[in-house]
């Protein structure tokens, strides 16, 4: 996949997301850091997973495949909590889930990052007003058994945007 050739950016981007889970016997706390590939043409926008690795995404734009992304992302953990018999069972899935990379998404995301760093392309609009972390950052998954006793106001929460991998 090319950086930029001028139809063609590629921005390697480190995401947080946090959901609430239901299942059967199941109340569940997920906050993931992943990482996922942007990449804008000119006919579009995708989003590839790195970590988990078995997701995409579509949009018009880069922050409409994002949101795509962001939406199947909670509903395959809605469909591991609806399969899974317990929560550790949850538990495993969903980590499982995280954990299987994309071995192509992420050689083409760490050819991104060395881009970036070197400024080999110009950011556009999509990346201009991202946060950075380092691509360093490793990818987390913290799955906590809730009560609904455990739930306040305190845990509303937006996501944030991915940030720059740098």
């Amino acid at each position: 996949m090319p950086l930029q050739n001028g139809s063609q950016v590629e921005l390697p981007l480190i995401f947080t997301y946090r959901d609430i889970v239901y299942g059967a016997g199941l109340l569940a706390e997920v906050r993931v850091r992943g990482r996922v590939l942007a990449v804008e043409e000119q006919q579009g926008a995708w989003m590839y997973g790195v970590n988990p690795g078995d997701l995409a995404a579509s949009g018009a734009t880069i922050p409409e495949a994002h949101a795509a992304f962001r939406q199947s992302f909670t509903a395959v953990l809605f469909d591991i909590a609806e399969d899974a018999s317990s929560f550790d069972d949850f538990a495993a899935q969903t980590r499982h889930f995280i954990n299987q990379a994309n071995a192509p998404v992420e050689t083409a995301w760490r050819e991104a990052v060395e881009a970036h760093r070197a400024h080999r392309f110009v950011l556009g609009t999509a990346a201009r007003d991202r946060d950075e972390l380092p691509a360093e950052t490793p990818i987390s998954i913290d799955i906590v058994k809730k009560t609904q006793a455990d739930f306040t106001t305190a845990l509303n929460e937006l996501d944030q945007a991915p940030a720059l991998a740098a």
